[in-house]
């Protein structure tokens, strides 16, 4: 019966070292999940960090072409240009007010554009910030319950010490008796 309980506790302790390898391989792959959504999130925010640039470089081009507009109104340009008298400098002209136009479009198309790239990093990033909070508590909340586990098995394993110390006291008791026994009915 003692061996019996002294090859249950080595079970039991055999479980418990498992069990805490296994609890020390989710902390590692917990710190590990934390470390790449870190390195995700910085990313995200590096990418925002980037379109917000754009969007300030865009804003600074439009911001040029509306001072030069101010000083130089654009109808004084096409009114300049349309003045020149030749007919083949007429359709040179009817190029350059377009060639003008074109580009202040553009200028302020690329604002918009990187003003929505902007807001969809701020999105990605946002969201990056949302799955890596999850993704910790999950790990965080498995690291929780590995850790109970383990708490209840040291219990059990204690438990089964108390209880194979007493099965090994009394059977110490008990050879204790039988030789003050022995010794009692082998003397006459």
């Amino acid at each position: 019966q003692i061996a019996d309980l002294e090859s249950r506790v080595q079970g039991l302790q055999q479980e418990l070292n498992d069990s805490q390898a296994q609890a020390a391989e989710a902390a590692d792959a917990v710190a590990a999940e934390a470390d790449a959504a870190r390195v995700a999130v910085d990313r995200a925010r590096a990418k925002v960090a980037l379109a917000r640039n754009d969007v300030e470089i865009a804003r600074e081009v439009v911001a040029e072409y509306a001072v030069e507009a101010y000083i130089r109104p654009p109808a004084s340009d096409a009114l300049r240009i349309l003045s020149i008298s030749a007919a083949d400098d007429a359709g040179y002209a009817s190029s350059v007010l377009k060639i003008m136009a074109d580009e202040r479009r553009k200028v302020v198309d690329v604002l918009v554009e990187k003003q929505a790239e902007a807001d969809r990093q701020q999105r990605a990033a946002d969201e990056a910030v949302a799955a890596a909070d999850a993704r910790a508590a999950a790990a965080q909340e498995e690291l929780a319950g590995l850790q109970r586990v383990r708490d209840e098995q040291n219990a059990l394993a204690e438990s089964l010490d108390d209880r194979l110390d007493k099965a090994l006291a009394e059977a110490a008791a008990l050879a204790e008796i039988d030789r003050q026994m022995a010794e009692a009915y082998a003397a006459p």
